[in-house]
């Protein structure tokens, strides 16, 4: 049997209980007070091998059924960032060569989209990026999402890699 470990618990691979019930409680907080959220479902890891891929979408389609008319729920952020580990800043962590195919971040993306999209049909959908530099790899115009976020941080230029100086150094 597989198991991982979140916030300390064991727990069966494929059973979301515990995570679930936490995001219930966190969407119960948020509804009181008037907010939406966007989950950041954590899929950074789940991009190296296929049979990762597949256990995220696993993930996604039972987070996106569980959560299906929670309407406090705005939007799933698949990858938080993607530059930072696969490029085109990716030397600041890990880099893999194949991530700069846009076909294959493409069919990633559409696939973890379209299980979404099939369970949650009005659900949004998301990458946060940190600059527009990142769209060279994780083109908007041709990943199935339904909007982007971009994270701009004080100090760099919209297109800078995070290992660049800054512009107060």
């Amino acid at each position: 049997t597989d198991y991982c470990y979140l916030y300390g618990e064991q727990m069966l691979i494929n059973d979301f209980t515990i995570p679930f019930t936490l995001m219930d409680d966190l969407l119960s907080v948020a509804e009181e007070a008037g907010l939406r959220v966007i989950w950041l479902t954590g899929g950074a890891n789940s991009l190296y091998n296929a049979v990762a891929r597949e256990d995220y979408n696993d993930f996604l389609s039972a987070a996106s059924t569980y959560f299906m008319d929670n309407k406090t729920l705005m939007a799933y952020d698949l990858l938080n960032e993607p530059g930072y580990l696969f490029g085109p800043f990716g030397d600041c962590y890990q880099y893999d060569n194949w991530m700069n195919n846009k076909e294959v971040v493409c069919d990633i993306v559409s696939q973890w989209y379209s299980t979404i999209k099939s369970n949650s049909p009005g659900c949004l959908v998301t990458i946060g990026l940190i600059s527009s530099g990142e769209t060279m790899q994780w083109d908007p115009a041709l990943m199935s999402v339904d909007f982007l976020s971009f994270h701009p941080y004080p100090g760099k230029l919209p297109s800078e890699p995070c290992n660049s100086p800054s512009l107060t150094d």
